[in-house]
């Protein structure tokens, strides 16, 4: 058998080459009976584009919090301040420039005019109150004497006419109570009589606020300018219209001892309000209630 490695002849049954120890048997089975399976290919993994995927993200979101926060300080730098809520009131002229964009007085729009006081002087109370009511205005009455205007005239007003007010303020008016009559001659003092004297008759000029109180129904809004003084005051009003006789001494006392009308004859409440007529009873309730919500 001759070796495979070295070329020696050697013989037929030996196992190993004298010359080289090179192996000379022969296998006699097949030492892979299978053949191998091809190395599988190496997959790919895709973790790599996961985190590429969440690096976008987050570089996006960053980009656009970055561009978020650079116009809103853009903006805010540019304003000064952050914007508010309009004024209730009108403004003066002063900066009206500043405020729309550096325009003149003369190319400005139109805005709407503060209303004015309407004249009122000379007229009856009931007109004047009226055109105060449409112009959007309250009144408050008072009286005084006077020897030019008759009763129940308007002789004075506060504010003046065209002055500017805001609508719902209040115009003060000064009702004439016709010419003031002369003092009566003085006389002894007559017994007081225990029979009580029914209060005297009295008209709405008799009224300090206006309301009318004694002839017709009020309603919130024709009361919702007083404070708790003058709600009250209204209140005793309508009580010495019918009588009553005040005996804390204080303005109220003081004011209606002073009216020609005031003639006081009782303090039994139950009384007072039988005298009362319906609209006074209704008043009296809507009056009370508005005097303890401000209390």
């Amino acid at each position: 058998m001759q070796c495979p490695n070295c070329g020696r002849n050697n013989k037929n049954d030996a196992k190993f080459c004298p010359g080289c120890g090179a192996p000379l048997f022969v296998p006699t089975y097949d030492p892979s009976p299978y053949p191998a399976e091809p190395p599988k290919p190496m997959q790919k993994s895709r973790t790599w584009i996961y985190v590429l995927l969440i690096v976008l993200l987050v570089v996006m979101i960053g980009a656009a919090g970055f561009l978020l926060y650079y116009f809103m300080g853009k903006n805010n730098a540019q304003n000064g301040t952050p914007p508010t809520l309009p004024s209730p009131t009108i403004t003066a002229a002063a900066g009206s420039s500043a405020q729309n964009g550096g325009q003149s007085a003369a190319t400005q729009p139109a805005t709407e005019k503060t209303p004015t006081v309407p004249n009122i002087v000379g007229m009856k109370s009931a007109d004047a109150y009226n055109t105060l009511t449409n112009a959007g205005f309250k009144f408050k009455a008072e009286f005084a004497y006077s020897d030019s205007a008759p009763e129940d005239y308007i002789i004075a007003q506060s504010p003046k006419e065209d002055t500017a007010a805001q609508p719902g303020s209040t115009v003060t008016l000064t009702i004439s109570k016709g010419t003031k009559p002369a003092d009566p001659p003085k006389t002894e003092t007559p017994q007081q009589s225990n029979t009580p004297t029914p209060a005297r008759t009295y008209t709405d000029t008799t009224d300090r606020y206006g309301l009318n109180a004694s002839s017709r129904y009020l309603s919130q809004s024709d009361i919702s300018w007083m404070n708790l003084e003058e709600v009250q005051f209204a209140i005793n009003e309508i009580y010495a219209k019918n009588g009553f006789r005040f005996t804390k001494a204080g303005d109220a006392k003081t004011y209606f001892e002073s009216m020609d009308w005031y003639n006081p004859d009782t303090t039994n409440m139950n009384t007072i309000v039988s005298r009362m007529n319906k609209y006074e009873y209704a008043n009296v309730k809507l009056m009370g209630q508005y005097r303890d919500a401000l209390k």
